[in-house]
């Protein structure tokens, strides 16, 4: 309580100092809303520092190399610099998931100089996010979680600011403008990142996972990439993609064995400036589905407390164990208590019925040589759904499913394994095996990598 009181107590200290510091009679004109913005952010960002494992390639005229690689030190670590943010204030940072690929180990340093080892808990490539939690952090330590603005609060050419650790410098500041909404990032002619913002704020290696936040203070951005050979194009990715990815990691569902079957989202008015919390998804055979809640439904209070961004319910409900309630108060008037249940131990068949959306076969001698396989086991699709994860990474009827994630799959005992290690929110690798017809006589078996969003 007293360290509570002495950090409010700093704070306010701090933004009275910045809007009403007086030289003589005559009072600064220094102040200014992005001074505000920076001085409320600051105790929310983290630099990241990270040791990472890298492959090493052997010089073959260098005897001291060839020696080390016979000796097994075929791999090295070297380190590597990044920024986060803090989004729950017992110890949950968001960053960019390349800022801790392959990383050995997590340092996270904050604006005081205190230092935590800190354990990724979901990452999502195809958005370049990733949550990390910190660890062995003092019970009485009072965490500041970053404000949220409402996805797609946005003016073009409002004043914005980014807060990281480039090159190193920590919590190092920078000032410009939102210079465009909804750039897409290209690689090789291939899309890579979208619907990204772009700004002139200094952005440089090491801000990356940094926040990007308006005149407000309010998180409207993750700084992610610059434009290499050019100056002042800087992207970030946008609240309303950071939204979408921490509200599917922040669930129950996430983090046990355990269901509550609620999403929530952010609905913003684009006319009247104003933001309200909506269901945005109700899972499959959960306890907010047998209670006949239905998306797009107003939540007004979580527990008794008013909400006016979905991050407020996420933070609510990522910490319930089974048996554990929670009520939301809808706009309509009603009020709702759901209790949280155990995820039920399910078969193969019925996992990816539920999982992926899908009907599964295990594959037989007659039905391979209708398909035109050259192996007699596996699992092929028979059926899918039609808003399945499967159909919108564009599986098909008649793919035989090869791999999820790191477990192969050839039957139904192997795919019940693979499945029940996947959480609500992860982007997991499958590869399939397609017959591609040619003509109608030349088939060709093809293989494929998708990636599915769970």
């Amino acid at each position: 309580m007293a360290n509570k009181f002495l950090l409010i107590v700093c704070s306010m200290t701090l933004l009275l100092q910045a809007e009403e510091q007086v030289e003589g009679e005559k009072k600064t004109r220094r102040v200014t809303a992005e001074m505000l913005a920076a001085n409320e952010v600051l105790p929310s960002v983290v630099n990241i520092s990270t040791m990472q494992s890298v492959t090493t390639h052997v010089n073959e005229h260098d005897p001291f190399a060839i020696m080390q690689f016979l000796l097994g030190q075929r791999e090295r670590s070297q380190p590597s610099l990044g920024s986060g943010v803090i989004v729950d204030r017992r110890g949950l940072i968001l960053t960019n998931s390349h800022v801790i690929n392959r990383a050995t180990r997590i340092i996270v340093t904050m604006a005081d100089g205190q230092e935590y080892d800190a354990l990724p808990l979901a990452t999502n490539e195809d958005a370049d996010l990733a949550l990390l939690a910190m660890i062995d952090v003092p019970p009485d330590t009072l965490l500041q979680a970053v404000k949220f603005a409402a996805p797609d609060d946005l003016f073009l050419a409002e004043r914005v600011v980014s807060v990281g650790n480039p090159l190193g410098y920590g919590h190092s500041v920078s000032v410009g403008v939102l210079s465009a909404k909804d750039r897409n990032l290209a690689s090789d002619g291939r899309v890579i990142l979208e619907s990204l913002l772009q700004t002139d704020a200094a952005i440089n290696p090491g801000n990356s996972g940094g926040p990007l936040v308006n005149a407000d203070g309010e998180l409207i951005g993750i700084s992610v990439a610059i434009r290499e050979g050019a100056e002042g194009i800087s992207f970030a990715i946008p609240m309303k993609t950071i939204e979408r990815v921490l509200c599917g990691w922040l669930l129950p569902e996430r983090f046990r064995d355990a269901q509550l079957g609620i999403v929530p989202g952010t609905s913003f008015d684009q006319r009247a400036r104003t933001s309200h919390v909506v269901i945005g998804e109700i899972l499959p055979d959960s306890p907010a589905e047998a209670a006949g809640l239905k998306t797009g439904r107003v939540i007004l209070e979580v527990n008794g407390t008013p909400v006016s961004r979905a991050i407020e319910v996420s933070r609510a409900l990522w910490l319930l164990k089974e048996s554990e309630e929670v009520t939301f108060t809808l706009a309509d008037g009603e009020t709702v208590t759901l209790a949280v249940i155990p995820v039920p131990v399910l078969s193969g068949e019925d996992l990816a019925r539920k999982r992926l959306g899908a009907e599964v076969e295990e594959l037989t001698p007659r039905m391979a040589t209708a398909l035109g396989l050259p192996y007699r086991s596996g699992l092929v699709i028979a059926s899918l759904d039609a808003n399945s994860s499967l159909t919108r990474s564009r599986v098909q009827r008649g793919d035989v499913l090869v791999r999820i994630g790191e477990v192969p799959v050839a039957s139904f005992k192997h795919l019940a394994r693979a499945l029940q290690s996947v959480r609500h929110g992860d982007v997991v690798d499958v590869v399939i095996d397609r017959v591609d017809r040619l003509d109608h006589r030349r088939r060709l078996l093809n293989r494929y990598l998708v990636r599915v969003a769970f």
